[in-house]
């Protein structure tokens, strides 16, 4: 990964200066679930407000190995998790 060089506001110069600016962090599911300022069963009920039919130990079994589930409901499963923590800040990519 390599950080992208992004313009700094309140240089004085004519140019503006150049500040880093870190890549974009991706997590597993499973990484990215446990950032989540919830505990499981409530990420799990945020879920099923979404539409989402597993049950809680088919939803707690997905997010470890996603690998096999519905794609349909593994949708479902990442989007809830990038909301809770979209709604904290935290702006990631889940795999």
């Amino acid at each position: 990964m390599t950080a992208a060089l992004s313009p700094a506001d309140g240089h004085d110069h004519d140019r503006p200066a150049l500040r880093l600016v870190p890549p974009r962090l991706t997590l597993s599911l499973l990484e990215a679930a446990r950032l989540c300022p919830v505990s499981t069963k409530v990420l799990w009920v945020e879920y099923l407000t979404l539409g989402g039919e597993q049950r809680y130990e088919e939803f707690c079994d997905h997010l470890a190995d996603p690998a096999d589930g519905d794609p349909t409901e593994h949708g479902l499963v990442v989007q809830t998790v990038a909301e809770l923590l979209a709604d904290e800040g935290v702006d990631v990519d889940i795999a």
